[in-house]
């Protein structure tokens, strides 16, 4: 009996003190503009919605086609939707989805445009969601087709980008 009343104290003590459960209110009801950077493009940007109930709303600064200067290449994205989790009180997980419009100039874009698929991880400092560092990877799958299908093979994958985040608005 007094075994389990060890092990018990001690998991008692693990959700008090050390262990994360990997809640996300710190996040939700927040704004935030991404800064990315993939080494053959110039920074662009995002706002990044951190809705409840793990919902993620996010729409780029040069979504809207006009961003050869920025990107060497003019291209269209849609908004994207998608879910985020904590993964503990400093790593935050998100993976969102939206459409990537054709163009002649990107031979993977040649076609329909494709279905982008965006993976990224911030991470923060302890006790704050002001600013974090992280990283990006998106991946193109066709148009019409399912990226939750572990069958479906993406059309395309890039290097990993990097990222840094801030806070610019709050629901305090």
């Amino acid at each position: 009996m007094r075994k389990l009343t060890i092990v018990l104290l001690l998991f008692s003590l693990c959700g008090i003190l050390v262990c994360d459960d990997g809640d996300c209110a710190l996040f939700t009801n927040k704004i935030y503009q991404v800064k990315t950077r993939f080494y053959t493009y110039a920074p662009f940007y995002f706002l990044m919605l951190f809705l409840p109930d793990g919902i993620v709303y996010e729409i780029s600064n040069i979504a809207n086609g006009l961003n050869a200067d920025t990107l060497g290449q003019n291209l269209q994205f849609a908004p994207h939707v998608g879910f985020y989790e904590c993964l503990n009180s400093t790593t935050v997980h998100l993976t969102d989805f939206g459409y990537i419009f054709k163009s002649n100039e990107v031979e993977v874009l040649t076609s329909n445009g494709h279905f982008a698929f965006h993976d990224y991880f911030f991470n923060f400092e302890s006790g704050t969601n002001q600013n974090c560092i992280g990283t990006l990877r998106y991946k193109f799958y066709e148009t019409g087709t399912n990226p939750f299908d572990i069958t479906n093979l993406p059309v395309f994958t890039s290097a990993p980008g990097q990222v840094t985040c801030s806070l610019v608005s709050t629901d305090d």
